[in-house]
């Protein structure tokens, strides 16, 4: 059997979107999970990520033991000063395991341009969470018929697209010229532990 999903990673303006785009190229096999919840929701989808609102996220053993694992950094603060929660991201990736789940059955395969690596990733160097805590919090999660693609850039390369697009939607959009270099330049180390520590990773460098 084949890959039932597929995630891919990499730092803010490494191009995962547009990556996405390219490979699943209107491939009905394909199903891109941010498109699709966007068409379906709207702005919805971020309450469901952020509240995860179906009931039974609350008593699922894997979300017990999930928050469970993070309870002791609940209190932090966000080490780039943005006004984000731990608790939200930590809803962010139970709500991706569970869409996974709902969906095993479906003939599509799911494509994330931020599935769980990306989101563990995002809380590592947000937060500053010890690495080791965040592989325990990997392995409650995936699954073993996931692909994980990392999209590697340098980090100016990422810096001038993240200027050229000027989104000012996210936190880190407002940071100053100096604090996203150390940003980003704390993302992608942060990344390459990933690459390093989990198995069957493909490599894109999309430079």
């Amino acid at each position: 059997m084949g890959k039932q999903s597929i995630e891919l990673f990499g730092i803010p303006g490494s191009g995962k979107s547009y990556y996405i785009k390219k490979m699943i190229d209107n491939d009905p096999k394909y199903l891109n999970v941010t498109t699709y919840l966007f068409s379906k929701y709207g702005n919805l989808k971020f309450k469901i990520f952020v509240h995860g609102r179906l009931s039974f996220f609350c008593e699922h053993e894997i979300t017990n033991k999930v928050i469970n694992l993070f309870r002791p950094y609940l209190g932090k603060e966000n080490i780039f000063g943005f006004d984000v929660k731990l608790i939200i991201y930590i809803y962010q990736l139970i709500y991706i395991y569970h869409f996974k789940r709902l969906y095993k059955s479906r003939p599509k395969i799911l494509v994330f341009d931020e599935g769980i690596v990306h989101r563990l990733i995002s809380i590592e160097t947000e937060f500053d969470i010890p690495h080791d805590i965040m592989m325990q919090a990997y392995y409650l999660l995936i699954d073993s018929n996931v692909k994980n693609i990392f999209i590697d850039v340098p980090t100016q390369l990422a810096f001038k697209r993240i200027h050229i697009r000027n989104r000012n939607i996210t936190s880190m959009d407002f940071l100053s010229d100096e604090e996203l270099r150390i940003f980003l330049d704390r993302y992608r180390k942060v990344c390459m532990d990933y690459f390093r520590d989990l198995k069957e990773v493909e490599l894109v460098e999309n430079y």
